[in-house]
């Protein structure tokens, strides 16, 4: 399972496949489930004081009088989707993530949202990563379900694990290992192309493994692990919601401006999930075999069901000009009002994101982008607009990214400076409580 798909990759190669190590099974029928959810919350730790996230990993300090009060807020999260990936049998998963915000507890969120039979877990930890699949010495955890090490998760199901006490730094990567005693029958809950290198074990379960030596398999995908939230003061979350060009590469706008907000002190209680897909699209399932589900119809398990989510940032409406579709300009339109009156309704902010310039568009299709793009920045639907048409595009044309923010070959993807652009280009003032 070695193989990896590039976020342009996922844009443009139709098939997805991956090779299959370490006892890995040939994928069975897929079936689309409805997705439920289940939270297995229990027990209520203590409450620390207002510097404590500070001290080092692992050590959990004695309650304060007069803390501020706190809640879990989102540290890492990714979005699912269907996999065309082969199936894992008696092996353990060492899935590598970064956090944005700290906290000084965590619980982790599971999903078998398109398995079409339930997942056995046999066990899960959670510890920071060293180097590789090596673990800081003494920092992995176990996890626990319902008090239980092992737990089964319905088909379309999400899950939330116990609260797990160990002190959670900001950006830092964290190490997640989910041992399957049994066929998965296709690995078909994904986050394809992660830009993030985690471990397949050798066979059994090796969750307790703080070294690498059992873990000789790499693999770019996430599997079955949808997010991360941390227990924390005075926090909040922003969900980055949009498809490769929010999905990323080795760099991602969502992961620079987690660091600006690490940098400045009013903001460094709110954590950023990427929830990007390549492919994906605001109104039709992606092209490529069903891959992603669109996101008016992804919003309640990607964001609306996130911990402490205080805005969306909405960056749609590529694939659905570019792509086989070919949607309109009223058709986008038309979406993006659905989607913020379904986000309203929940009481969450919303900010569009103006779709970004690339010489890739047809004059047809460039009048629908900037179409959209105008009614984004006057029509008054959103809580606020963040122009990263504006921020990427070349002074000399306008219809185009400026060639220092976009990799030679690739007119449409920005690379780490054009990423740290889009990062820069986000008003801050957007992000503050109400």
């Amino acid at each position: 399972m070695t193989s990896t798909l590039s976020a342009r990759e996922l844009m443009m190669n139709p098939s997805g496949h991956d090779t299959g190590r370490a006892r890995l099974r040939p994928l069975g029928t897929l079936a689309a489930t409805i997705v439920t959810t289940l939270a297995v919350v229990l027990g209520t730790l203590a409450l620390t004081g207002p510097n404590h996230l500070d001290r080092p990993v692992g050590r959990t300090p004695a309650p304060v009088a007069g803390t501020p009060a706190t809640s879990w807020v989102g540290t890492w999260g990714t979005s699912l989707h269907r996999s065309f990936n082969p199936s894992f049998d008696d092996v353990t998963l060492r899935l590598v993530v970064r956090t944005s915000t700290a906290g000084d507890a965590l619980r982790i969120r599971l999903a078998n949202t398109f398995g079409g039979q339930p997942l056995d877990i046999g066990a899960v930890t959670v510890g920071v990563q060293r180097t590789g699949a090596e673990l800081v010495a003494g920092s992995n955890r176990p996890v626990t379900f319902g008090g239980k090490r092992s737990v089964t998760v319905a088909e379309g199901a999400q899950i939330i694990s116990d609260p797990v006490a160990m002190r959670v730094p900001a950006l830092t990567n964290l190490a997640v290992s989910l041992h399957l005693p049994t066929d998965t029958h296709g690995a078909t809950t994904q986050h394809l192309n992660s830009n993030q290198t985690s471990y397949v074990s050798t066979p059994g379960d090796h969750s307790g493994d703080a070294g690498s030596e059992n873990f000789p398999t790499t693999t770019e995908h996430w599997s079955y692990l949808q997010g991360i939230d941390v227990r924390r003061p005075n926090g909040g979350t922003i969900v980055a919601l949009g498809d490769s060009i929010t999905a990323g590469g080795d760099v991602t706008y969502p992961d620079v401006l987690a660091q600006r907000l690490q940098r400045t002190p009013r903001f460094r209680g709110l954590g950023v999930l990427n929830e990007g897909i390549g492919a994906a699209e605001l109104l039709r399932r992606a092209a490529l075999y069903g891959l992603s589900d669109p996101m008016l119809t992804r919003m309640d398990r990607d964001v609306l069901l996130q911990s402490a989510v205080r805005a969306v940032i909405v960056l749609a409406g590529t694939n659905d000009i570019l792509g086989g579709h070919q949607a309109s300009a009223e058709q986008v339109i038309a979406g993006f009002r659905q989607l913020v009156a379904r986000t309203h309704d929940e009481g969450v902010r919303v900010l569009g994101g103006t779709i970004t310039p690339c010489s890739c568009y047809s004059r047809e299709r460039e009048r629908t982008r900037q179409a959209v793009n105008t009614w984004i920045r006057t029509s008054g639907a959103f809580d606020g607009v963040i122009d990263f048409d504006r921020a990427l595009r070349d002074p000399a044309d306008p219809h185009r990214m400026d060639p220092a923010f976009h990799h030679p070959d690739d007119p449409l993807h920005p690379n780490a400076t054009g990423y740290r652009v889009m990062a820069n280009s986000v008003p801050l003032h957007l992000l503050s409580p109400r």
